[in-house]
């Protein structure tokens, strides 16, 4: 056996390693590219000096999809569930200007409504560290309010009294 065998054998596997840590940030770095420039004719969607190319867009979101799913299987996202205890009637028109709004702003986004037994959930694939703003979104925007705790504008919220002149 050559000398030089056990040095090309070690520098073969350092290389290799090397390539595979280095490799993952730049997969997030095209992919968010990627999503970035698909979301170019849905950033036009609000835009009413344009002409909208439906096709375009339906490429678009179809790509957009293609790098969210791929960002998830690199751990750049994450999934998670948040359940809705009772849904306002709005929710699911709140939930449609949120998806256009991530789409054409160029945010790596998507959340869905999933229906199980146990009631609506909200699955939202995002960055991992943002379930507690997804959270207070939930509780905000998309679920019904007790009618006890909601006031008419200028008034206090029943239960406190006037402030002190």
């Amino acid at each position: 056996m050559n000398k030089r065998t056990p040095k090309i054998v070690l520098g073969t596997i350092i290389a290799i390693i090397v390539v595979g840590v280095s490799a993952k940030p730049m997969l997030i770095k095209h992919f968010l590219c990627k999503y970035d420039r698909a979301s170019f004719e849905m950033s036009r969607l609000f835009d009413r000096s344009h002409q909208l190319d439906m096709d375009a867009m339906k490429a678009g979101v179809a790509t957009q999809a293609d790098a969210i799913a791929a960002l998830k299987r690199l751990g750049y996202l994450s999934s998670f569930n948040i359940p809705i205890q009772s849904p306002r009637a709005d929710a699911e028109d709140t939930l449609e200007l949120l998806t256009a709004f991530c789409g054409s702003h160029k945010i790596p986004a998507l959340v869905m409504f999933e229906n199980h037994s146990t009631g609506v959930i909200l699955n939202v694939i995002d960055k991992p560290d943002t379930r507690s703003y997804w959270d207070m979104f939930v509780r905000t925007y998309l679920e019904m309010k007790d009618e006890g705790q909601q006031a008419g504008p200028g008034l206090p919220p029943q239960g406190v009294g006037h402030p002190d002149p």
